[in-house]
């Protein structure tokens, strides 16, 4: 049996749960942006493993073909949060979490990767840890919550590395 994702309409997102009901890892937010959702309610996968989200409020239909487009969207969403000034030492542990759950499904859809979107990915998160380096010091993030990402981020790095090799 393979995975179930749920189109969270309440809470504008999608989550992935493994086959004995085991939650993985869920994306999105509210808003209009790529990786953003108003109303997600219908959620298809294809035999490569592309997830087709119908968003609704949106009036439209987003791809997710790989987790480098996830991570994409997560750099995204949480370089919004840190340029806002409401990244926290509590959304960044949660974070920290999220971005663990994406590299241990790495393996899971590493079929699904694209060379080019994974090359992307990897400078995204240089990008990230650069900027997360920085707010540590200028922001209310903990030191331990920040480097809590920054050690995610790490290990995603090195799991997308071994792919593009």
């Amino acid at each position: 049996m393979d995975n179930v994702y749920v189109g969270d309409t309440g809470n504008n997102r999608v989550q992935k749960f493994d086959c004995n009901g085991n939650f993985i890892t869920m994306w999105g937010s509210t808003g209009r942006g790529n990786g953003q959702f108003i109303l997600p309610s219908d959620v298809a996968v294809d035999s490569m493993g592309i997830v087709y989200v119908s968003d609704a409020g949106n009036d439209r239909i987003q791809k997710f073909a790989n987790p480098a487009q996830t991570i994409h969207h997560m750099v995204n969403f949480v370089q919004g949060l840190v340029n806002s000034g409401e990244l926290n030492s509590v959304i960044a542990d949660s974070l920290a979490f999220e971005l663990a759950n994406i590299n241990k499904n790495l393996c899971i859809q590493e079929s699904c990767l694209n060379l080019e979107n994974t090359k992307v990915a990897i400078d995204e998160l240089k990008t990230f840890n650069h900027q997360i380096e920085t707010d540590i010091t200028t922001m209310e993030l903990s030191p331990t919550s920040g480097q809590k990402l920054i050690d995610a981020a790490n290990d995603i790095i090195g799991a997308l590395s071994n792919q593009v090799k």
